[in-house]
């Protein structure tokens, strides 16, 4: 089994994430991709696939965070992105549940991304 979005860069995580790597392990998952929602974690995501061989990281600027974003951060998602142990780019797309960010800063982040 391979674990498509496994936010594990998360603080949630922060006092045990190596005991949830290994119990995912003992249950049969191969592979994990740890998506990034901003700039940030999406350097995170990066050092955490470094440091664990079933691991792969995503990075991204999430809809409801592009708002968020400052100068600079979409150029580190793209320099990030060359990283060996990226594997994909998001999370991404367009969220109208939550609208957190204004659609047309969405838009513009998810024309990026693609």
């Amino acid at each position: 089994m391979l674990d498509t979005h496994a936010h594990l860069d998360a603080e949630e995580f922060d006092a045990d994430r190596a005991e949830v790597i290994a119990r995912a392990r003992q249950a049969g998952l191969v592979a994990m991709i740890c998506p990034a929602i901003s700039a940030d974690s999406s350097q995170a995501v990066v050092r955490l696939a470094e440091a664990e061989e079933d691991v792969f990281a995503a990075v991204g600027i999430q809809p409801n965070y592009a708002g968020q974003a400052g100068a600079g951060d979409w150029e580190r998602i793209v320099a990030l992105a060359e990283h060996p142990r990226v594997v994909a780019l998001g999370e991404t797309g367009l969220d109208r549940h939550w609208d957190f960010t204004a659609f047309e800063i969405q838009v513009d982040y998810l024309e990026r991304h693609l």
